[in-house]
C-alpha cells in the first residue's frame, strides 16, 4: 500500500491544477531587481479558428492517452493552443478527457460544457507574465495544462486556448470558470485498451481487488456441496 501512495504522490504533483511551487531559485543579471516583484506580461500567438472541433486529433488523443495516432478514427492534428481572437462569440465548451465503459474498456470521451463561458473567455483572455530577461528561475511544481479543450461559438467553429501563466505557475482563474460550467452532452470513443492495464499513473484499478469471480468460478464451488447432499 506504502507504494500505491508515492505513486498516487508522485501523479499528484503532475496534475493539471498543480499546487504553487513550493521552492524557487532564482538569479537574476542585474542585482538591484527583485526577481519576486518584476514580472513581463505577454500573450501567446492568436489561436487558430477551425471549423470542426474534435477529440479524436492526433495530437490530443496522444497526448491524452500517451500512446501514438494508430486509431484509423482518428483526424489530422489540431491547432496549437493559442490567445482567444477578439472576434469570437463563444458560446460553448468541449473538454476533451479519459474515461471507461461499462465494460472496462477505455474511451475518449468529448463532454459538452454550457454555463457562464463568458466568464470563462475572459479568464483566457487574461495576460501571462514571465521572469524579465537575466532572470534565471527553477521552478517546482509547474501546472500542466488540459490537452483537450474548444471553446465553441453559435456555427459550431472552435479555437483551443492557451492556459495563461505566471512566472511559475499556471493560473488559477481559468480553472475557477470551467468549474461553473454544467455538462451538457457527453459521447465516447472507445480506443481499444482494456481499464485493468492502465499505467502506474492512472492507477490499475485491479490491483488491489478480489480476481473476478466469473461462472465457471461458481459453477466449481457449487460442486462439492452437491456431492455431499448425495
Amino acid at each position: 500500500m506504502e507504494r500505491r501512495r508515492r505513486i498516487q504522490r508522485l501523479c499528484a504533483s503532475r496534475s493539471t491544477r498543480s499546487a504553487l511551487a513550493g521552492s524557487l531559485v532564482v538569479m537574476t543579471a542585474a542585482g538591484c531587481s527583485n526577481p519576486f516583484v518584476d514580472r513581463i506580461a505577454f500573450r501567446p500567438p492568436t489561436a487558430v479558428v477551425t471549423s470542426s472541433p474534435t477529440c479524436l486529433a492526433e495530437n490530443i488523443v496522444t497526448d491524452l492517452t500517451g500512446l501514438g495516432p494508430w486509431d484509423p478514427a482518428l483526424a489530422g492534428n489540431a491547432p496549437e493552443p493559442g490567445y482567444p481572437p477578439a472576434d469570437f462569440r463563444v458560446v460553448g465548451a468541449l473538454r476533451c478527457e479519459r474515461g471507461t465503459d461499462a465494460s472496462g474498456m477505455r474511451t475518449i470521451d468529448s463532454v459538452r460544457l454550457e454555463g457562464d463561458v463568458l466568464s470563462v473567455f475572459s479568464a483566457f483572455s487574461a495576460d501571462s507574465f514571465r521572469f524579465p530577461d537575466g532572470t534565471y528561475a527553477s521552478c517546482i511544481n509547474f501546472g500542466v495544462a488540459p490537452v483537450g479543450l474548444w471553446l465553441v461559438d453559435d456555427t459550431g467553429a472552435a479555437f483551443r486556448p492557451a492556459w495563461p501563466a505566471d512566472p511559475c505557475n499556471l493560473q488559477n482563474a481559468p480553472y475557477l470558470a470551467l468549474r461553473h460550467l454544467t455538462e451538457v452532452g457527453r459521447s465516447s470513443h472507445p480506443n481499444g485498451l482494456d481499464d485493468r492495464f492502465a499505467t502506474s499513473c492512472e492507477q490499475d484499478s485491479h490491483a488491489a481487488s478480489f480476481e473476478p469471480t466469473t461462472a465457471d468460478d461458481v459453477a466449481a464451488a457449487e460442486e462439492p456441496s452437491e456431492n455431499t447432499a448425495a
